[in-house]
């Protein structure tokens, strides 16, 4: 069938496996993408066979790269209008490394997993018209591998996720300590007999001396302050 979802297990723990490295989405992209030659000439030509140069490991892989630039593309439109992301785990799905390597594993496992199945498929085209992958296993053991693949994947995801979460969280009050104070905690400039003055009011509220530019009034300061006589 076209887009056989099952292919989207081995997606899945390789996400799991590398959360930071690995783009789901690009992976998944691929794999449809691809697809859509079958649903072309299944639904639309009915011509036979159905899977033709995008299932091999030529075009395969290139058109893995072309989804994991449109998903870099995507992913900074979307944090464009989003604003900043990182209030959510950081799980790398559109950065340049996981975005690529994401859309070229989908790309390559793709005519590999369909190989197995279809005996009409040519993964090695143009250099040999052989497919060496059908029935190297049964479709069942496939189809099973691949289940498993997603139930694994998806627990490791979940672990990794609950991981990165506090990181996220914590970059994001970082962020905002950042942000510059509020008035009452800003410094300011007073003018004073001795010159420029810098004020903490924030200190100032604490009993902090302020803080002069002139050094023998700050020690005039740091004595008053201290309850010496000067």
């Amino acid at each position: 069938m076209p887009v056989t979802p099952l292919h989207f297990g081995l997606g899945m723990l390789a996400k799991g496996v590398f959360p930071r490295r690995v783009s789901l989405t690009a992976f998944v992209a691929s794999q449809v993408l691809i697809d859509v030659e079958v649903a072309y000439y299944m639904l639309v030509r009915h011509e036979y066979p159905f899977h033709r140069w995008a299932h091999t490991f030529v075009l395969g892989g290139l058109i893995g790269l072309v989804v994991g630039l449109g998903v870099v593309a995507a992913g900074r439109v979307l944090r464009a209008a989003a604003g900043s992301a990182r209030q959510i785990p950081d799980v790398s799905e559109t950065s340049w490394v996981p975005a690529l390597a994401g859309g070229l594993l989908g790309g390559l496992t793709h005519p590999v997993l369909d190989g197995v199945m279809h005996e009409g498929i040519e993964p090695l085209r143009p250099f040999s018209a052989s497919n060496p992958f059908h029935h190297a296993i049964s479709v069942t053991v496939l189809h099973l591998g691949l289940v498993a693949m997603a139930l694994i994947g998806g627990l490791l995801l979940a672990i990794a996720t609950r991981r990165l979460l506090p990181q996220a969280r914590r970059g994001s009050e970082t962020m905002g300590a950042a942000q510059p104070r509020d008035a009452a905690d800003e410094g300011r400039w007073e003018a004073s007999g001795s010159g420029l003055v810098g004020t903490d009011i924030g200190d100032a509220g604490r009993g902090r001396a302020p803080l002069p530019a002139d050094r023998d009034c700050w020690t005039d300061v740091t004595k008053k302050s201290e309850g010496e006589p000067t």
